[in-house]
């Protein structure tokens, strides 16, 4: 019988629930909120259904938006579900925090990178959200956490502030040269974003020449092809959050 386990990443744009059965690595349900659907009563109906359906262990969250933390918290606690919030500054037998902001570290950013650690040992990951957060783990320790505007969220702030530019999709332009204005801001989004990312990348590899570079996030699927030798696995944080949970409490008792 699998180990099913309720995962939460709220972040500040989508809150993203999956059930995995982490025995197997089966994403066995998922659903993305808006925020402001996350903060609605609704969520102790979707956690009963859970609970009648797949018979979780426990739920376990990362999150950087508390206003959302205490409806979920309150949600789970009504349905009778446990729930363990991640904080990074407490689990430094699964990846050791050589940063100095080490209690300022997002819980999103150290569970896909204990994800990615797990994996590779030493690797580069880049999350592609609301932010786009490259972080750098050399054998097991992360080094360095470089923050950059998410793709989607400056552009769309961008268009927002002028009067004659509409947002568009990430994707490639269909003129790189002598284009009209949506081929303009794909070439932007798009090559702008690469050029940024492999910038990092190359300094990031002066450190630790064989890191591995995984791509998560909702906008990673766009980019990660510009890459060579890289991987994208969309629900990075989530394993890692399963993974986290069945390290210390499962396999604790």
């Amino acid at each position: 019988m699998g180990r099913n386990i309720i995962t939460i990443d709220v972040g500040n744009s989508n809150t993203s629930i999956v059930v995995i059965d982490y025995q197997n690595k089966d994403i066995k349900w998922s659903q993305k909120y808006k925020d402001d659907d996350a903060k609605k009563a609704t969520l102790c109906k979707d956690f009963l259904n859970l609970k009648d359906k797949f018979v979780p262990l426990a739920a376990v969250i990362s999150s950087v938006v508390p206003d959302v933390d205490k409806r979920i918290k309150a949600a789970l606690k009504e349905v009778d579900i446990p729930c363990m919030f991640i904080k990074p500054s407490e689990h430094e037998d699964l990846l050791k925090l050589d940063v100095l902001g080490k209690y300022e570290l997002g819980a999103d950013i150290f569970c896909g990178c204990v994800e990615s650690a797990r994996r590779f040992r030493s690797s580069i990951t880049i999350d592609m959200g609301t932010a786009t957060t490259i972080t750098l783990v050399k054998d097991n320790t992360l080094l360095a956490c470089a923050i950059y505007p998410g793709t989607q969220a400056a552009f769309k702030s961008l268009c927002d502030a002028t009067a004659l530019l509409n947002y568009t999709e990430i994707k490639e332009p269909e003129r790189f040269i002598g284009g009209n204005t949506e081929d303009a801001l794909r070439t932007g989004m798009l090559y702008g974003t690469i050029g940024a990312l492999k910038e990092i990348i190359a300094k990031y590899k002066s450190y630790v020449k064989d890191a591995k570079v995984v791509f998560s996030g909702g906008a990673g699927r766009h980019f990660f092809d510009y890459f060579d030798g890289c991987i994208y696995e969309k629900d990075l944080i989530h394993l890692g959050l399963a993974y986290i949970y069945m390290k210390k409490v499962v396999k604790a008792k």
